[in-house]
C-alpha cells in the first residue's frame, strides 16, 4: 500500500495495518549524501510502521532537494520537498525535516503549549 501527500496530514493511506509507504527521489545533487538520508529514513522504518521506497515514475513523492536551507515544504497535495541545503546533512537535521514530513511539528506549535509554557517576561531584552 502506498501512502500520498495530502493536506496538513500530509500523507494518506489506504490500509490501518501498514506498512505506510513513502515515496521518495533523492536529487542528483544530493548523491553524496545518500547514505546519510537513508540512514535518517532507517531510524524512522526502525520505530514506525512507515516504509520508504525510491519513487520510478509515481505522481506524488517527498522530494530531497538542495535549495538554500533546511527545510521541509508541502509544495502541493502530493509533491513535498526537504531542502538539505549546506550546512544541513547532519544525521540530526535529516531526522528533524523527516519527521516534519511524516506530520510532526515543533512543540511551541501545539495547540496545548500555553498549559506547559512560562515565558518569563522579565527575561526578555526589551531591545529585541
Amino acid at each position: 500500500m502506498a501512502c500520498s501527500g495530502w493536506g496538513r496530514q500530509y500523507w494518506k493511506c489506504d490500509e490501518k495495518d501498514g506498512p505506510y509507504r513513502i515515496l521518495y527521489k533523492i536529487h542528483p545533487d544530493l548523491s553524496y549524501n545518500q547514505r546519510l538520508i537513508e540512514s535518517a529514513m532507517e531510524e524512522i522504518e526502525k520505530h514506525s510502521r512507515i516504509k520508504f521506497e525510491e519513487r520510478y515514475n509515481q505522481r506524488c513523492y517527498l522530494q530531497f532537494t538542495k535549495d538554500d536551507g533546511c527545510f521541509f515544504e508541502g509544495v502541493s497535495n502530493c509533491s513535498l520537498r526537504i531542502s538539505l541545503g549546506m550546512g544541513c546533512t547532519d544525521f540530526g537535521t535529516v531526522l528533524h525535516e523527516l519527521m516534519h514530513a511524516i506530520g510532526f511539528e515543533h512543540e511551541h506549535n501545539r495547540p496545548d503549549r500555553d498549559d506547559y509554557l512560562i515565558i518569563h517576561q522579565k527575561n526578555i531584552d526589551p531591545g529585541n
